[in-house]
Order: C-alpha cells, then structure tokens, then sequence
C-alpha cells in the first residue's frame, strides 16, 4: 500500500518496516534484571544478541528474547539457537515466574545448576544441543509445571533422577545422546514416552519401578487423524478435530510445538481489512478473529482488543486509505472509521499525519500461550513437519510487554535445497546494517525518533506462493477433489493472517472435509 502506514492505539505504534525495538530511559534495575544480567556475564556473544541487556533500563521486559507478563515479571528467555557460549549461572533459580527456559543449540558448558528447581512455574526446560556436562539435578524433580524437559545432546553422565516421576504434568522428555547411566522409569509420566533401541540413550537400561518391563520393540500408533505441522494452525487443526471425538496425532520436526513461523511473526490479531474481498484470508481471517477472542478470553489467555489506526502523511496518499477504508467495509471488519489527522493525533500524540482509519477490533495476543493451550487441549505428540520457504520479519506492533516495534522489512531467500528447507536450516540473523534506512522512513510519521533509538529484532520465515513482485496469493486449500488422495488436506501459503485465522480454518476443515 505505498506510504500507508499503520499505527496501533492506546499510545503505540505499528509501522511497516523492519522490526526494530524503541527503547526506554535508563532506570534502576530489578532483581530479575541482575538475575539475568549475572548470565549475560558469564557468556561469550559473538553475534550481540544480548546487546539491548542493559542493567540500567527499568526491567529486564524491555530487552529482546525476553517476555513478561502483565505484572512485568519475566516468564520466557528465549536464546535458542544464538551462538552463545558459557555457563549456565545458579541466579536463574530467582525468576519465579519464569515459564520457558529456552538455551538450546548453543555451547553452554558446565553443569545444570540445582537452583533451576525452584523455578516451579517452569514449562519448558530446553537446553538440548550444548556441551552440558555432570549430572541431571534431582532438585528438578521439585518442577511441578514441567511439561517439556529436553536435554539431549550433551554430556551429562550420571543417573535419570528417578524424582523425575513424580512430576505428572510432564509429557515429553529427552535425555538421548548422553553418557547417562543407570535406568530408565517406564511409570508415571514415562510410562507414554517411546523407549525403542533407538531413542535409549547409550547407557541405560529399561527397567520399570513397579517391576513392570516394558517391550523394546519398535512403538505402533493409530489414530483417526494425524496432522503434519505443529504450528498454530496444525494445533488448532488437532484440536477441532479431538472435539469431534477423533484420535488425533500430531507430527512435528521440530523438538516442541510452534518453533517455525508460529513463533517468529508479529502476534498481531488483525481484522481483516487487507486481504481481496470474498478470499479465503478475507473471510477466514474476520471469523477467526471472533473464535481466537472468544478462545482467549474464555482461556485466560493473555491478550489486548487495543485497537489500530492506519494512517497517511500526505494528501496525495488518502485515495488510498480510502480504498483499504472501503475494502476492510466490504470485507465485514466492523467500527471502521474515517478520522481526520487532528482526531489521530490526539489519541497518539507523538503520531504525524493528515488523515486515519480506526480499526478497534485489532489487537495483539500471546502466540506462545495460545499454543501451549491448544497443546492441552488434546494430547499431542511430536515427530515430523512441513518444510518453509521464504524469509521476512514479523509485522511491528506493542506487544504485551510494551515494546514498540517496527516492520516488517521483507528478504527474499533462495538456493535453499529440499532438505535444508526440511530441516530449517535457515539463517535467521537481522542484519544490523539496514537499520539505518528505517530511520527517515519511520520519522515520517513518528517524527520525535532519537537516533540510536532502535536495535534489530528477530526474523522470520513465511511461506510464500507469489514470488517478488507478483500480486499476493490467497490461502490455498486442497482437498480429495484436487489431488485425488482420500482423507488427505493440503494446506500451502498459510502466512499472515494464520495467527488470526487458525480456529476458523480448523472449524472450515472439520465441517468440509470430514
């Protein structure tokens, strides 16, 4: 849409761009800030991931790969798969809120410290792929709310804690490809955990703790329906269809749920304004919206209806906002409205403009929870996924932890081989250097920017149908009546708005292909 722009309400600002993050004055930091400061220290960050880790800001919540909830306490570290090397440090059992310890395929070295056992609100514990030595703390056993416990890939020797099982919630462990040692439970939640020739780790014996041994051969499933991909979309999927009274078994490549698109996008819950009239974005995306609020809310499942506007700097621009004002009108988004530039910049008093459209149904939502619920909601397990192709940067916006964010920028990958793209060998480095563009560009509308003010955010991958240049393709949906193939579903090209869409497509599946 050239020079539209967008900006989302309640005094933040969604602007297309590359995703970068505005951040706050300096202030005194918390106790959650030195926790995490104290790991910062002790690694080495070749690619400045930590470089906004500024112990001077207010709270750890304004820095990138760390997410609060609404109380400001910290509840995800996300440094998967960042080049660090280190140690793990024992202040990292002080985040008592924390609910994802996210440190996998890097080369952190040194032991698991026991503090990490009195982190009882802890989800995931991922620290797969390092260099991770000594023995597996049996204070984890104390980790109430664990779910997924992934340890694989290390050096760790020793024994499985058998205080492990006492832990019901936890429903996907991996310690393969350790030097351990000892035995392996086959009750309590392991007792579904898969324990053939090759998932044992080298080492251990099968041996139950009720005196129930449990076969070695290879493990069978059956099942109604399986679903290849979880990602919002393939959990949404899986749910509709265990509500319809089906097995279900969901594949996935990846270690745990939502690591590809679903968990690298803007968390924007969008209305429905840009999409062609009568296309399947269009329409799905308006219905979704209603069922992912409704979902939401009846979930507890952090979100904010704060609203959008759409805006343009120059005259010659409102025929354009005119027309998305009209498409968005067609398309059924409710409470549009035309504002002059007077009436937007009293909401948003650091905005420029000459003229806005109101969307107040748009908001933003917390990917990763909506996920983790929809994982609950039907017993999933993991195995196999689709492969993505094209690269891009997820849309900006104020996410739930008030950061303001600006994208996205687009970057077209290619030469990237099937089993690559199969395996997600993707480069997702933000490349620092076109930061600069942005500046002027952003300024046009949010005139009051400092220079240095923005840092680099995170990328991600799309899946494009149209190539570049190319008028954007719809959601594409196959069925028997294409491919020939009974019971079989493709789905190609679910990029935005999938997030916002995901409960309609799984309510349009269960209803036209069952």
């Amino acid at each position: 849409m050239g020079a539209v722009h967008a900006v989302v309400s309640a005094r933040t600002l969604k602007l297309a761009a590359l995703i970068l993050v505005f951040l706050a004055g300096p202030v005194a930091p918390n106790s959650e800030g030195d926790a995490l400061y104290t790991l910062r220290r002790s690694l080495t960050d070749p690619d400045n991931v930590l470089q906004s880790w500024d112990p001077t800001l207010v709270n750890p919540c304004t820095w990138f790969h760390i997410t609060c909830n609404q109380d400001n306490r910290v509840t995800r570290v996300d440094l998967g798969n960042s080049n660090l090397s280190g140690h793990l440090v024992p202040e990292l059992g002080k985040l008592e809120h924390l609910q994802y310890l996210e440190l996998y395929k890097n080369n952190f070295q040194g032991s698991i410290p026991a503090e990490l056992g009195n982190l009882k609100s802890l989800i995931s514990l991922d620290l797969y792929n390092n260099n991770i030595s000594g023995t597996i703390p049996p204070s984890l056993g104390k980790l109430k709310s664990l779910v997924f416990l992934r340890l694989n890939d290390n050096k760790l020797s020793g024994q499985l804690p058998r205080e492990l099982v006492g832990i019901s919630s936890l429903k996907v462990v991996d310690v393969s490809n350790n030097d351990l040692c000892g035995t392996i439970p086959t009750s309590g939640p392991f007792e579904h955990i898969p324990l053939n020739n090759e998932n044992i780790p080298t080492g251990l014996q099968i041996e139950a703790f009720h005196d129930t041994v449990r076969s070695e051969s290879a493990p069978k499933e059956t099942a109604d329906c399986v679903v290849v991909g979880a990602g919002v979309v393939g959990l949404a999927v899986a749910r509709e269809q265990a509500l319809k009274g089906r097995e279900v078994l969901v594949v996935e490549a990846a270690p745990t749920f939502g690591t590809g698109t679903s968990s690298r996008n803007s968390e924007v819950i969008h209305a429905g304004i840009y999409y062609p009239p009568k296309s399947l974005k269009a329409n799905l995306c308006v219905r979704g919206r209603g069922f992912l609020y409704k979902y939401c809310l009846e979930r507890e499942i952090p979100h904010k209806q704060i609203g959008k506007l759409i805006v343009v700097t120059r005259t010659m621009e409102i025929p354009m906002l005119e027309e998305l004002m009209r498409r968005g009108m067609e398309n059924g988004v409710e409470g549009l409205r035309m504002m002059e530039g007077f009436e937007a910049m009293q909401m948003e008093t650091e905005l420029q403009c000459s003229k806005a459209v109101l969307s107040p149904c748009s908001g933003i939502v917390d990917s990763h929870a909506l996920m983790l619920s929809l994982v609950w909601s039907c017993s999933l397990t993991s195995d196999l996924s689709s492969p993505r192709r094209w690269r891009s940067w997820s849309s900006c916006y104020s996410g739930l932890n008030g950061q303001v964010k600006f994208g996205p920028d687009v970057e077209w990958i290619s030469g990237i081989d099937d089993i690559s793209s199969f395996l997600d060998r993707f480069d997702y480095t933000v490349d620092a250097g076109r930061m600069e563009k942005f500046y002027p560009q952003i300024r046009k509308y949010y005139p009051n920017l400092k220079d240095g003010s923005l840092e680099p955010g995170y990328a991600g991958i799309r899946p494009k149908l149209s190539g570049p240049k190319q008028p954007p393709a719809d959601f594409l949906i196959q069925g028997e009546d294409v491919h020939g193939i009974p019971g079989l579903v493709n789905l190609f090209g679910i990029e935005s708005p999938g997030l916002t869409w995901s409960m309609a497509i799984a309510k349009y599946i269960a209803s036209k292909f069952s």
